[in-house]
């Protein structure tokens, strides 16, 4: 707000900026938007019978707070008495109890374009520039682990924009860390710091409504085309540049005909262009970033504001299985851990040492930068990786694990993998040798049954070397076409 006022009063004009606040958390769409208009959009009518959201005409005005989520509540208390104000925006900050059924997802931007014709007609300031400016949801586990949920809801609001960008806009904010203050009980499903959000959504504002000069909107996905093994994007609205935050990517995720994401690598080659690859997806077919559910810290930003989330499958209600096990720029992630009624969330360590061993990070001893360390006294040592929603361990849908190790004189190497109903050991084998001391190593994954891993472990063993120390990076999943 103080950028918006400091550009409007730049000539001392003394203009005036204010928020108006009708807020509530936790609510529906629907729950903002008068009943007549509800139902005058059939679309909508008939996504309300498949959900039982249609109440009688008798009930339909309940407004206490227990019925804040009922179609149409929230616009009768909290929105009505508003009118005869006039204003010239809204800024939407909602989204995510709309993050269920594939059907809802799909009827999303029915409701956002019916919210602001509402809302034009009955508070804009100036009928030829009102804007509603959305931020994007924050990464959380919406639906089962894998699901994309969130990422259908957040391209509503960019599909709006796109069509019509004269009157919707949105900010990106997947990028944000997850941090939150346990002692004030707040609910990290937002990004507690605020602020970054604000700007952003000021910055539109700016730009959008009071005709400063910037860029006017997030950078979007513009086109794809194919080159050998490589997928090339390019995108509009980049401003100054495509950039990384960070020495790899993260959100990024490719695939082939099998349809199995994994994370992806890249390479800006121009200004509005990314070439996306992986090692070994020989025929790549589709990308998308920033839309698994629950993956917070993307980093891939174009001018101003992070790069809209993508997908370019729209044939397929797509699953992106976070692995980010695989990336050693990455120490820990962000966990939703429901431990019955308790709700515990904060970050979880991917690499956990077995008893004998130590681990840390390493920058020195590497071939891209970072590499883990595993060190022990003991000739036999390792280190393990549990499985869960946001660091996923479904080996069996790989044909063969790769890895390089550094200090390779006498070593032996084995994947332990593990589940509720059996354990396995798998012997790696080395397949050759690189630069500086550095080989790569395989292991089959052929034997293991469909079950998902549990736990996948690394066990090493050295033999007449007095270092007993590995370090590890570069990991890959061989998909089996």
């Amino acid at each position: 707000m103080a950028e918006i006022y400091a550009y409007l009063n730049r000539s001392e004009n003394d203009v005036p900026v204010g928020i108006l606040s009708a807020s509530w958390g936790g609510t529906p769409i629907g729950g903002w938007i008068p009943r007549e208009e509800l139902m005058s959009d059939t679309s909508i009518v008939r996504i309300l019978e498949e959900q039982g959201r249609v109440p009688s005409h008798a009930n339909w005005n309940m407004s206490a707070d227990v019925n804040f989520q009922q179609m149409s509540a929230m616009y009768n208390r909290k929105i009505y008495p508003l009118i005869g104000l006039k204003i010239r925006g809204i800024i939407w900050y909602q989204g995510e109890n709309d993050c269920g059924a594939e059907h809802i997802l799909n009827i999303y931007t029915r409701y956002l374009r019916c919210y602001y014709n509402v809302y034009k007609k009955l508070f804009a300031a100036d009928d030829d520039n009102f804007m509603m400016i959305s931020s994007l949801l924050y990464p959380w586990p919406y639906g089962e682990s894998g699901e994309t949920c969130m990422g259908h809801v957040n391209n509503a609001f960019i599909q709006c924009a796109l069509d019509n960008p004269e009157a919707f806009s949105f900010a990106p904010i997947a990028d944000l860390p997850p941090v939150w203050g346990y002692h004030l009980k707040n609910h990290p499903i937002h990004p507690a710091n605020k602020y970054v959000v604000g700007r952003r959504l000021g910055m539109l504002a700016n730009t959008g409504c009071y005709g400063k000069e910037g860029q006017s909107a997030p950078a979007t996905l513009r086109g794809i085309e194919y080159a050998g093994n490589k997928i090339v994007l390019t995108f509009d609205n980049v401003g100054n540049g495509l950039r990384i935050e960070g020495k790899k990517v993260r959100g990024l995720y490719i695939c082939g005909g099998d349809n199995l994401y994994l994370p992806a690598e890249c390479e800006i080659t121009a200004p509005d262009t990314l070439s996306v690859s992986y090692p070994f997806i020989e025929k790549p077919v589709h990308a998308a970033y920033a839309f698994n559910s629950f993956e917070p810290g993307c980093n891939l930003y174009a001018g101003d504001y992070p790069v809209a989330p993508f997908k370019t499958d729209w044939s397929r209600f797509i699953k992106i299985e976070a692995k980010p096990w695989m990336n050693m720029e990455n120490d820990a992630v962000w966990v939703n851990d429901m431990r019955g009624e308790l709700l515990d969330i904060f970050y979880h360590a991917i690499w956990t040492p077995c008893p004998e061993s130590e681990i840390c990070f390493d920058t020195a001893f590497t071939l891209t930068g970072r590499s883990l360390r595993v060190y022990s006294r003991e000739t036999e040592y390792g280190v393990s990786i549990r499985s869960h929603h946001a660091n996923r361990l479904k080996l069996a849908d790989f044909k063969a694990l790769r890895l390089n190790l550094f200090n390779n004189d006498g070593l032996s190497v084995f994947l332990i993998c593990q589940n509720t109903a059996k354990s396995m050991t798998l012997p790696a084998y080395k397949i050759c040798e690189l630069k500086g001391g550095w080989a790569t190593w395989e292991v089959s994954l052929d034997s293991l049954d469909r079950t998902e891993t549990d736990c996948m472990t690394f066990r090493f063993r050295h033999e007449n070397n007095a270092y007993t120390f590995i370090n590890m990076e570069s990991l890959y999943l061989i998909p089996e076409i």
